[in-house]
């Protein structure tokens, strides 16, 4: 069980243990509970739980196990009535759910039952026949939600508000039921219909095709279907007919034809029907299906993805069949699975003249649904929360998520928090992750700590990241950094963001963070930019200062100012912003005859190694820049004919990524490659 305590205590207690007064009535309290799910009473695993004394001025918090249950301690000061304590939790719609101790006991238990999951209500139910009256139903309420009231329609005219209600039937036959279900505050209301077998047997009708491989117009139909079946009746779609078990037909030409088989028993008590739309082609056919798909990772929705036809040929017709019974004939759809799972997804083509002919074809792919988790951290100040309980909003944050898609950042979602200074991503993609922190303008701490990345970075490219891969991380802490001390004047800088290399015109400009640093590369001021892209910094004392955007997964130029009397105000620095910044490692090459044949390893620790082919004997430069352009290595070798490994050491850099590029002896770039330092 993972636990994590507030420092308060000591704070606030240290001073006042000289007193004999104070240290009389200190006690430890112990507490526990479990915490069950308010749909169901499953036990909520790896949940929040918080607690505070009286005044809020001890905290902690602790997280529930495998069975719901949480445990934790504190230590608490008063007597009599001034021992109060407070244990409060969290549910799916961010609401705090909180039990007051009055009277404290050595031990002290409280269970919660919290909803787990936004959803409204979904209907469902299931049927089966009395062994003794086939005509008998007993129908069973298996719908998920808040409901109130349950409507039936038996599909024969008579109609139940029973939540489990039976009925007898006059005939045999199929009748369509619909249970219909709602609540009074309007939060539900759901219909589910099913055809229900009356009066007959367990059986079911089933089919598998395949076409011959000789001959692709002939197709085997394989009967499939569950019961004592004595009849087959199958409609191939195209005007012929067969009474055979597992029968072969012959097309004429290529299509789409709906295969129908209606089984029975010998009684006529035992019947069903089942019809499948199947794609006969011809080894003629100019074109050919096939379809590229994607899940969109940054889509706060879950399991969205989308599919790209790839086929080749003249096409005028797409069916897409996405494995769940949702189809769509768009020629790129988008589609949302409602539950993860393993699906076939096929593509299913057709053109007729004179656009190319009669042409049909098939192809299928699986598909499997990642898995999503939740997480959370909290954001410090100084080795303490920035709020020490619920009540307490004097700073109030927005967490940033970013996700690394192949070998860039992506922005996917934010979240604004104030309560114990704790954050909370629900359902999130298993993946590579980095998150940043910043105080909202108003908070107290605003002026004094700059918004910060996991653990305490303040740039996005040496930041640490985190990869989700369960539901047991709630520990992604956030130490906000602390502004370093600057002098007031009557300087000021102003100047605008640029879009650069990469960026697209509808790139987001507002609300970009942009950073100031004296002349140690201590960060001293940040602001926003407008609506229009433009930053300022007022009221600054004479000086030199570098200003550069923190654009999280671009990167920015930056820009020295020299701030004196005869130059007061700097108004027009041009930041402009790389959207080329990878995040993994690539090469480029401008020179055939020399190549980098492989670096390593990567990432680097204290050296790196550089293995290079020359087809000719010459001298070369090797340098390594950081992300502001500074060179920070430089050697000098001696290129031989073939491969040859040179070692560099790096043991001097911060962790991060550089620009490792190889000059000819005149300064001209042979090739250059990204590489990371992990010191």
């Amino acid at each position: 069980m993972k636990r994590k305590l507030f420092s308060y205590f000591l704070l606030i207690a240290l001073p006042l243990l000289g007193s004999p007064s104070l240290l009389f009535g200190q006690q430890w309290y112990y507490f526990d509970g479990f915490i069950t799910d308010i749909d169901n009473g499953s036990p909520v695993t790896a949940h929040p739980v918080f607690l505070a004394n009286g005044d809020s001025l001890v905290g902690g918090m602790t997280f529930t196990d495998e069975f719901g249950y949480y445990f934790d301690s504190l230590f608490i000061i008063g007597q009599g009535d001034a021992r109060t304590a407070v244990v409060s939790t969290f549910d799916c719609m961010g609401e705090e759910h909180s039990f007051v101790y009055y009277q404290l006991d050595s031990s002290n238990r409280h269970n919660f039952e919290v909803c787990t999951q936004v959803s409204g209500c979904q209907a469902y139910f299931y049927y089966e026949a009395n062994q003794q009256n086939p005509f008998l139903l007993h129908f069973t309420d298996f719908s998920e939600g808040d409901i109130e009231t349950w409507t039936w329609d038996f599909g024969d005219g008579s109609s139940s508000s029973e939540q489990n209600p039976s009925h007898i039937y006059n005939t045999s036959g199929v009748f369509q039921v619909c249970l219909t279900i709602e609540n009074s505050l309007d939060s539900c209301y759901n219909v589910f219909c099913e055809d229900v077998y009356v009066g007959q047997s367990d059986c079911e009708a089933d089919f598998e095709w395949q076409a011959s491989v000789e001959n692709p117009l002939e197709v085997n139909f394989t009967d499939l279907s569950n019961g004592d079946i004595a009849f087959w009746d199958w409609d191939f779609g195209d005007g012929i007919f067969s009474e055979e078990q597992s029968p072969v037909h012959q097309y004429a030409v290529p299509g789409e034809y709906w295969v129908s088989l209606f089984v029975a028993d010998t009684l006529g008590i035992c019947f069903d029907e089942i019809s499948k739309l199947i794609y006969v082609y011809s080894d003629t056919m100019d074109c050919k299906a096939a379809f590229n798909y994607s899940l969109d990772t940054l889509n706060n929705t879950l399991n969205v993805y989308f599919f790209q036809d790839a086929s080749e040929g003249n096409i005028e017709e797409w069916f897409w069949e996405f494995g769940d019974g949702q189809t769509s004939n768009e020629q790129y759809p988008q589609h949302t699975y409602e539950e993860g799972g393993t699906y076939e997804v096929c593509l299913n083509i057709s053109s007729s003249p004179p656009n190319g002919g009669d042409c049909f074809d098939r192809t299928c792919q699986t598909i499997e649904t990642p898995n999503y988790f939740n997480f959370g951290g909290q954001v410090f100040i100084d080795g303490f929360t920035i709020n020490i309980d619920s009540t307490d909003d004097e700073n109030i944050a927005v967490a940033y998520l970013y996700r690394r898609v192949d070998n860039k950042w992506w922005y996917m979602d934010e979240r604004e928090f104030w309560k114990y200074g704790y954050y909370w991503f629900a359902n999130k993609p298993e993946g590579e992750y980095l998150v940043r922190a910043d105080l909202l303008e108003g908070s107290l701490d605003y002026d004094n700590y700059t918004p910060s990345y996991y653990k305490e970075s303040i740039n996005w490219q040496y930041a640490n990241t985190f990869y989700l891969s369960n539901d047991e991380q709630f520990a992604v802490n956030i130490d906000l950094k602390k502004l370093s001390p600057l002098q007031s004047g009557i300087g000021s800088l102003s100047g605008y963001l640029e879009p650069g290399i990469g960026c697209s015109y509808s790139i987001q400009m507002e609300n970009q963070l942009v950073q100031l640093f004296n002349t140690e590369n201590q960060i001293v001021a940040f602001t926003y930019t407008d609506e229009n892209g433009y930053f300022g910094f007022n009221g600054l004392a004479f000086g030199q200062f570098r200003v550069r955007a923190e654009f999280t997964g671009n990167s920015s130029t930056y820009f020295d100012a020299n701030l004196d009397g005869v130059n007061p105000i700097i108004s027009g620095i041009e930041l402009v912003i790389d959207c080329n910044s990878f995040v993994g490692v690539d090469e480029y090459i401008s020179e055939n005859s020399i190549t980098i044949e492989s670096i390593f390893p990567i990432p680097a620790v204290n050296y790196i190694n550089l293995m290079v082919n020359s087809k000719e004997s010459k001298k070369a430069i090797i340098i390594i820049y950081d992300l502001n352009g500074q060179a920070v290595v430089e050697k000098s070798v001696s290129l031989n004919q073939g491969s040859q490994q040179f070692t560099i050491p790096v043991s001097s850099l911060n962790s991060g990524l550089y620009l490792l590029n190889l000059l000819s002896e005149d300064g001209k770039s042979i090739t250059h490659q990204k590489i990371i330092i992990n010191n």
